[in-house]
């Protein structure tokens, strides 16, 4: 093998390693071989999107968005209140406002998510409302941002396959 091809090879194999470390431990790795929809393993604290959105349907649900204030007014959840990681000192002035609009009672289950599939600022803002409140219920969306945005990518697509799927007259199908 000629020097040349030597260099190649050895510059490939250092690309696919670090590409593999890459890929096993960043926080907002997927599967690469099948499960690319399975959902987001649900850890202590935290809650799946289908649970936060039937908790949501159920009852009085408080979503706070710890992304940046840029990222927030881009898009966000609807009714989500922004209170980002540089804001976290300023978490009991916060709740005071949420409780004092009448945002925040004490039925109410508070679901915070965050820029990446970890959401350690989650993490982090959840034990400081705890420690402020321990009755109140505090969870972490599991996945985060992203998996909402693959929810809605979900939810979207499974529309567009229920309205290809209806009847051209716009009529309900009688023998369902």
């Amino acid at each position: 093998m000629t020097p040349f091809l030597r260099q190649v090879f050895l510059l490939l194999v250092f690309w696919a390693l670090g590409s593999a470390a890459v890929f096993i431990w960043h926080p907002d790795a997927r599967p690469l071989l099948g499960g690319g929809g399975a959902a987001v393993p649900v850890g202590e604290g935290e809650i799946s999107l289908a649970a936060a959105l039937l908790a949501a349907s159920e009852r009085d649900v408080l979503w706070i968005d710890t992304r940046p204030e840029a990222e927030f007014r881009r898009e966000t959840i609807s009714n989500a209140v922004n209170i980002p990681e540089e804001a976290h000192s300023d978490l009991e002035i916060k709740l005071f406002e949420l409780t004092h609009s009448g945002r925040l009672r004490p039925d109410t289950t508070v679901v915070i998510f965050c820029a990446s599939t970890a959401c350690r600022s989650g993490h982090q803002m959840r034990n400081g409302l705890l420690a402020m409140n321990p009755d109140m219920q505090v969870l972490v969306l599991a996945g985060g941002w992203p998996e909402w945005k693959r929810g809605q990518a979900v939810a979207r697509d499974s529309l567009e396959i229920e309205e290809d799927e209806a009847p051209a007259d716009g009529q309900a199908d009688p023998s369902v």
